[in-house]
């Protein structure tokens, strides 16, 4: 089991310096990660692990695109121009904030209590195994066959189906067994942010 994406999960940062925040993978701009809010953008920028200081340090932003922003990757833009035009930085460290504890700080107990609820999802066992074998890399795919020269693959496979990709839509399956108890607890912190 991976543990990074239910850490990445329960954390969320304050940005006042933006050092030490990702620009595009750590949650800084609500409650979701940019990555994720503004998917289209995130899988045509060059440098996907600049921190949020890196990007705001010029103006117009210092994000280098792959593609011209045309079509449906223009508004997406424009609404994240937006969201952070009113945000500046200071000499101010970065805050941690973890919300899986009242306090805001990270307990080891906190992160084991989610794990069993992770564990314990109502999963049928076949798609537990599934994944286990995902994880492992087990899973036969197009490429994994064409690297073994299997010579029917393009009848079976009709689309190309990668093991990221596989990857990708069953961490996201897996993400909403393992969030019912954190969004709970996401609603509740941004009821508490909303009322300060």
């Amino acid at each position: 089991m991976k543990i990074k994406p239910i850490f990445l999960n329960g954390e969320v940062y304050k940005v006042n310096n933006g050092s030490q925040v990702r620009f595009c993978e750590d949650k800084w701009l609500g409650n979701i990660p940019s990555n994720e809010q503004y998917q289209v953008l995130y899988n045509i920028v060059h440098r996907k692990h600049d921190t949020v200081a890196t990007v705001m340090s010029t103006s117009p932003l210092n994000v280098s695109i792959r593609r011209a922003l045309v079509g449906n990757k223009l508004q997406p833009w424009h609404d994240l121009v937006g969201k952070i035009t009113n945000i500046t930085l200071n000499d101010q460290p970065d805050q941690f904030r973890w919300l899986l504890t009242k306090n805001g700080l990270f307990t080891v107990q906190s992160m084991y209590k989610q794990l069993i609820i992770c564990m314990a999802a109502e999963i049928p066992l076949k798609i537990k195994v599934f994944i286990w074998l995902l994880l492992s890399g087990v899973i036969l795919t197009k490429d994994n066959l064409i690297l073994r020269r299997w010579q029917d693959c393009k009848q079976y496979f009709i689309q190309s189906n990668t093991l990221d990709k596989i990857l990708d839509a069953v961490t996201k399956v897996g993400v909403r067994f393992c969030a019912k108890g954190m969004l709970e607890r996401d609603l509740r912190y941004n009821q508490k942010t909303q009322n300060e």
